[in-house]
């Protein structure tokens, strides 16, 4: 008799098709490793609320001290608590599309293709925009320093001028303005009479302005072209990123602009999602830009098989004045990223999809090297189809409470548990709009508002399968005499043991009706009782509603030969 024993278990490789690791799975869905190597079943997914329209994004966070989710549905912006039955509460109309929000600044931001808003728990406004100072030190005539670019989502600017005590007559920096907004005097608002051309771009005050030094300001209007805010509103992916100590938010995938990054600037020296300059933005390449993330001090930036990196640089202008730029280089002429998404870092290293396969961006001893590490050989079978697919509707995020790297494709869930280096795969998971929260995913799936992640109890009726690799070499032989597990079960589980032999139809050993047997540990065994089994290759199968979890086997086999020459497996 010989005992083969496999306590803990290493996920899904396909690259044999026999192996002697019975830990090793060939197939695996709906399974998941724990940090002590025991196979367990994937987490539940709780319908939090199904609103009358399809969910177009979610965010949770804290607003004025209290913990809520905030979705947007119908072109309505709703926040419901996340504790208790949810009641959604209507915050505003925000518009229909794509939703993408982030917390800056305490307000949240609610970024679609035609509206750009903000909420701090309280207020919902439009963002006006910040209204840029054009303009410094302005004689009468109009002439002074140049200060700041126009606001691209705001149509406001101000100019500020030192009075001579003796003019009446003011020239703006522009013509063909559209109103004056506003004028003040050391700070105040004007009072005297005053009339403006707009045609001409002037102010005609009835009696002199008082001499000053930049104490009079005059905010006007002048529209910056029907495409000007949507060259902002039309991004579809935001980061936050400053080499330096003030952080500036970075936009790309625009669909008129792929290859565009933009980024803010600050707002009367302080960071601001509220002011994107006329000219703060660099034009990368000459294909799409997929992925955007941070390591470190430096931003990796990925085209389809092209990578590039930036970096926040000081410089000083003309005048004297420090300003951050933000210069690209190349990094990769063969590798990017195949499919538009969010920025992915695991353990500092950023992750893409290349063609072939999942490749984690190490650094190296040479400044500013990085070197492209495949870590995806394990499900080099599934590979081929996401880099062929022509739908690249992909979605990948970082688990970082399970230290779990999701790759969503479809309906299925591909993860790689970078804690354990093990990969294996969720069936009908799917969803869009995926937000992390401490030790919960929140997404959409059409109009049901959904969580994901530890400590829930719904949904978990999923037909989870495990399958090891073909057992034996080929060229010995045994009988397969028994198989017993090691399990801890609550609730009602439906267990399934099989058997399969190379090239042969698959066969139930047994199956086990786990149903009310409350919570216990318990050791199930089956007695095959299998000639001249090898090659051969176990499936385990939980069909249950309640939670199992699988920390190890037993094969028991007795060798058809009179002498063990090559070994059991």
């Amino acid at each position: 008799m010989i005992f083969a024993t496999q306590k803990g278990f290493k996920g899904i490789d396909h690259r044999g098709a026999f192996g002697a690791d019975l830990g090793v799975a060939s197939e695996m869905v709906n399974f998941r490793i724990n940090e002590s190597g025991a196979l367990v079943k994937r987490q539940g997914i709780r319908h939090i609320f199904e609103a009358d329209n399809e969910i177009n994004g979610v965010w949770r966070g804290i607003l004025k001290s209290e913990e809520v989710i905030i979705f947007a549905a119908g072109g309505k912006l709703y926040r419901i608590s996340p504790y208790g039955t949810p009641e959604p509460l209507y915050i505003g109309n925000i518009g229909n599309g794509r939703c993408v929000m982030f917390e800056f600044n305490n307000w949240l931001y609610i970024k679609c293709a035609d509206y750009y808003g903000k909420y701090d728990g309280e207020t919902f406004m439009e963002v006006e925009g910040y209204i840029p100072l054009v303009a410094i030190s302005c004689t009468p005539q109009g002439e002074g320093q140049i200060f700041e670019q126009i606001n691209l989502i705001c149509d406001k600017r101000r100019q500020r001028y030192s009075a001579n005590g003796s003019s009446m007559f003011y020239y703006l920096a522009e013509k063909e303005i559209d109103g004056i907004d506003s004028i003040t005097l050391d700070g105040k608002p004007y009072e005297g009479e005053w009339t403006s051309d707009k045609h001409a771009g002037t102010i005609s005050f009835k009696n002199a302005v008082p001499a000053g030094l930049n104490n009079l300001e005059i905010t006007y209007r002048k529209a910056n072209g029907t495409d000007s805010r949507r060259r902002i509103l039309g991004c579809s992916h935001i980061m936050m990123f400053g080499g330096n100590s003030d952080g500036r938010i970075f936009l790309w995938g625009n669909p008129q602009l792929p290859n565009y990054r933009f980024y803010s600037d600050l707002a009367d020296g302080v960071p601001s999602a509220e002011y994107f300059p006329v000219n703060g933005f660099t034009v990368i390449g000459n294909k799409p830009i997929n992925c955007i993330v941070q390591q470190y001090d430096k931003q990796l930036i990925f085209a389809e098989d092209k990578a590039y990196y930036s970096y926040c640089e000081l410089k000083t202008d003309s005048v004297g004045r420090v300003y951050s730029s933000f210069p690209v280089f190349s990094l990769n002429g063969e590798k990017g990223c195949i499919f538009e998404t969010d920025g992915c870092v695991i353990d500092n290293k950023p992750v893409t999809l290349c063609r072939d396969g999942f490749n984690m961006w190490e650094s190296t001893a040479v400044v500013n090297e990085k070197n492209a590490i495949n870590f995806s050989a394990p499900i080099c079978n599934f590979v081929p189809s996401f880099a062929s697919s022509s739908n690249k509707d992909f979605c990948m995020f970082d688990f970082l409470a399970n230290r779990e790297l999701f790759f969503i494709f479809g309906e299925f869930a591909y993860i790689y548990n970078y804690g354990l280096n093990a990969w294996y795969s969720y069936d009908n998971f799917g969803g869009k709009h995926h937000f992390v929260y401490g030790d919960l995913v929140y997404f959409a799936k059409g109009k049901v508002l959904c969580s994901f992640g530890n400590h829930q109890e719904e949904d978990l009726e999923h037909l989870c399968i495990w399958k090891s690799a073909f057992l034996g070499n080929g060229k010995k032989d045994c009988n397969l005499l028994e198989f017993s597990a090691d399990m801890y079960i609550r609730g009602n589980c439906g267990v399934r043991v099989q058997f399969e032999k190379s090239g042969n139809a698959v066969k139930t050993l047994q199956e086990f009706d786990l149903n009310d047997q409350g919570e216990r540990f318990l050791r199930i065994t089956a007695r095959p009782r299998r000639k001249r089994a090898l090659p051969f290759r176990i499936w385990f199968t939980d069909m249950g509603t309640g939670k199992m979890n699988l920390y190890g086997f037993v094969l028991k086999t007795r060798d058809t030969e009179r002498r063990n020459r090559f070994g059991l497996l």
